[in-house]
């Protein structure tokens, strides 16, 4: 399992306190929270990243064997967000959703990207599938964040409702940058079988040569996610969260 701490204009702060939320030590941040200063940001005078969010995104894997009971861990580490952030977040704060994730491979369209799936999302009190909620996100993974924002042009079909973002992505013993867009709203059972089809929803992401009737396998099967997340502004508005 894991718990995901994700920033929109973040402070070292938020690195600080993830690192030791659960047990770090306050004297070594670097120990726990591996964390990039040389920071670059997105060009907002390039057409094609003046939509891009910054964002950071905190990781922390947690024991399954401890943590079984899913609710009481929960109740735990709100107290502990509270301690360390001196917010006031209780269960009122915080949604509930499910949603059904499938992953594919783009291989055959001429570019191996970190992931490309499709997300269905269901409605957490009665189970049922939210119409038209669709979505399907493409990123890749670098290194370097100037590669990441400059490398890779995965700008959405402007026929579609869309976002993109760079994410700094950091876990307790590693760190990487992912550049990502996703497209909304799309109908429900939308399904992508060739690599034409992912160039409707986003036009630049392989090369002029690409091959449109390539297909475009299932990777793994697909995975049922439950997500507890609290959205809002935090640290005296300073920062959007999630």
């Amino acid at each position: 399992g894991a718990i995901l701490f994700t920033i929109v204009s973040g402070s070292f702060f938020i690195g600080f306190l993830t690192g030791n939320a659960f047990g770090g030590d306050m004297n070594n941040q670097d120990k726990y929270v591996k964390y990039n200063y040389n920071e670059v940001y997105p060009d907002r005078n390039d057409p094609k990243q003046v939509n891009i969010m910054d964002t950071r995104e905190f990781q922390d894997n947690i024991d399954l064997d401890k943590y079984r009971d899913r609710m009481n861990t929960i109740t735990q580490m709100i107290v502990a967000l509270n301690d360390l952030t001196g917010e006031n977040l209780d269960d009122d704060d915080f949604d509930a959703e499910i949603y059904e994730e499938r992953h594919y491979d783009t291989s055959n369209c001429g570019v191996k990207y970190s992931e490309f799936r499709r997300r269905r999302f269901f409605k957490s009190k009665k189970g049922t599938v939210k119409e038209n909620e669709t979505t399907f996100d493409i990123n890749m993974d670098e290194p370097k964040k100037i590669d990441a924002l400059t490398k890779w042009d995965l700008t959405p079909s402007e026929n579609y409702k869309s976002e993109q973002k760079i994410e700094h992505d950091i876990h307790t013993h590693s760190d990487k940058f992912n550049i990502k867009a996703k497209v909304k709203e799309m109908p429900t059972d939308y399904e992508i079988t060739k690599c034409k089809e992912i160039v409707e929803l986003f036009p630049f992401a392989f090369g002029e040569d690409y091959d449109p009737e390539a297909e475009v396998p299932r990777k793994g099967s697909d995975k049922f996610i439950w997500d507890y997340s609290y959205t809002g502004d935090m640290f005296f508005w300073k920062c959007k969260s999630k």
